[in-house]
């Protein structure tokens, strides 16, 4: 088992880090999307969050949740992502969800709504 916890790392360096990883872990308190969660995912990363705020909405299909003040909940969504190997299917699923377009159309979908 490699366990790497990271301090802060210029932007240039983190495809390259989350390339290399099998998950990335997040499990904070309260968390808004969760760019870095959504990057790494991006690359593959299984991703292990938080369900608080709005971070269900973005990665229900794809990552193994826990409760942040929990050791042996995050020691278990540990256990399960270490188990999965569907790297291409979560990357596949943040890059057919997230892209500019459909942020475009749903924005629009919201403006439509409020006009």
């Amino acid at each position: 088992s490699h366990i790497r916890f990271e301090d802060f790392m210029p932007q240039e360096e983190l495809a390259k880090l989350y390339g290399e990883a099998h998950m990335h872990a997040l499990p904070s308190w309260f968390e808004t999307t969760g760019l870095s969660s959504l990057e790494a995912a991006a690359s593959g990363c299984i991703p292990i969050v938080s369900p608080k705020g709005d971070v269900q909405e973005y990665f229900s299909e794809i990552a193994e949740f826990c409760e942040p003040e929990s050791v042996e909940s995050i020691k278990r969504a540990i256990q399960r992502a270490s188990q999965r190997k569907d790297h291409e299917r979560v990357s596949n699923y943040v890059h057919s969800q997230f892209t500019w377009k459909i942020a475009a159309e749903r924005s629009f979908s919201v403006y439509q709504k409020l006009i």
